[in-house]
């Protein structure tokens, strides 16, 4: 994938977590859809605080519909799981049409598609009885407007994973290899071989970049969102035979992945070890970091690399790569601290580093936010990309396993 079609990628990107965060608000049955697909993607969404949510409420099939979606994502409680299971027993003993009308859920494929999914995560026994309630649903939807094309490739696939098939409409829609390749992240499709994975995959970015529609619905936007983190996690982050600052971009903005292994320990792992907690706990912790991701790519690596003199201003550079001209700069975003004090820091690091007898150009700043304020990312981000010199900007969250 070439540099402009990444930044592209980028930007898309951007628009659909907008778009998805305006859209979740109240809306626990696309929560829990973007728990299932997208877990890390800084939607700032608690599984956690979604699950104790369900549980209180009085349940329709719309939130049935979303413990289906997080039986699937996370580990339930055995309370929660007999929940789930007495909710669906109901359910499937409710008839899907009522005086040749059908009942909401019939027509509204996301709630369908957290059903199934919630069938299959309580039982693999006899579903007769399930496959008979989903086929008279799939007889009420056929007529009039029926399911949007998306919505009619998330139940084929959802259905042929479940057991519980789904006969799908005579009609193809471009938005249906956007849902293959989500579900194929999702472990829900096998694609027959590599060449068949590429033509989807491309068949599915054609349809991302020629534009987002205006009116997409959240849950659409949480597709093409999976989707696009799906096909750039199939590929190599950076190319290791001539690496490039956006390369770099890409895999620092992926190194919080690096981190769902990372020690921390509650009790020893061997008989003869002690339990060991790697705690980052301020700018040093993260330059260690960073040095541990870079110096293996880049030979020249220079920890706290000083810049031109001005006057009696020494700056110093936390880490600088002569080769692209580029320094990384590391920042521990304190929980007490507000993003104005980065933007600030950064900015004057900026006017140090970056003056016209420099050997470097550009700067890609790396907050380590200790707060979790994921909420703020973007405008963080925003904000800085708009500074001379400042390639892009990278923030990374504390994991919650650091408590």
């Amino acid at each position: 994938m070439s540099n402009v079609q990444t930044l592209l990628l980028d930007d898309i990107r951007a628009s659909l977590i907008e778009k998805i965060r305006s859209g979740l608000n109240d809306n626990v049955l696309e929560q829990a859809l973007a728990l299932w697909l997208v877990p890390d993607s800084n939607l700032g969404l608690d599984a956690t605080v979604l699950l104790g949510q369900l549980v209180a409420a009085d349940r329709t099939p719309r939130e049935t519909a979303a413990l289906g979606f997080l039986a699937n994502a996370v580990s339930l409680a055995e309370s929660t799981k007999d929940d789930l299971q007495n909710d669906l027993r109901q359910l499937l003993g409710r008839e899907p049409v009522v005086a040749g009308t059908p009942m909401p859920f019939c027509t509204n494929g996301l709630t369908l598609g957290g059903i199934l999914l919630g069938i299959k995560a309580w039982s693999d026994s006899d579903l007769t009885a399930a496959r008979e309630w989903i086929t008279t649903c799939r007889n009420a939807s056929s007529t009039g407007r029926g399911l949007g094309a998306w919505q009619e490739a998330f139940l084929c696939h959802v259905g042929e994973y479940t057991g519980l098939p789904w006969k799908p409409k005579d009609q193809s829609d471009e938005t249906a290899s956007v849902v293959t390749v989500a579900m194929e992240s999702a472990g829900l499709y096998t694609p027959d071989d590599m060449d068949a994975a590429e033509r989807k995959e491309l068949a599915a970015l054609n349809t991302i970049k020629a534009g987002t529609p205006p009116d997409i619905e959240c849950a659409e936007s949480i597709f093409r969102l999976t989707c696009i983190d799906w096909i750039r996690r199939s590929r190599p982050i950076a190319n290791l035979r001539r690496i490039s600052i956006p390369d770099v971009c890409n895999l620092l903005r992926r190194s919080g992945s690096g981190l769902q292994y990372w020690t921390w320990e509650d009790k020893p792992r061997t008989k003869t070890s002690q339990a060991r907690k790697w705690h980052i706990d301020h700018e040093y912790h993260v330059q260690n970091f960073l040095w541990s991701i870079l110096a293996p790519l880049f030979s020249d690596l220079t920890p706290e690399d000083y810049t031109v003199k001005i006057h009696t201003k020494q700056p110093r550079a936390d880490l600088g790569v002569p080769s692209l001209r580029l320094i990384v700069e590391a920042k521990f975003w304190y929980s007490q601290h507000s993003s104005k004090k980065i933007i600030e820091e950064i900015a004057e690091d900026a006017s140090l580093y970056l003056v016209p007898e420099s050997r470097y150009q550009s700067i890609v700043p790396f907050i380590w936010d200790d707060g979790r304020r994921t909420e703020e990312h973007d405008g963080l981000i925003s904000a800085l990309r708009k500074f001379d010199g400042i390639e892009d900007a990278i923030v990374i969250s504390r994991p919650g396993m650091m408590g």
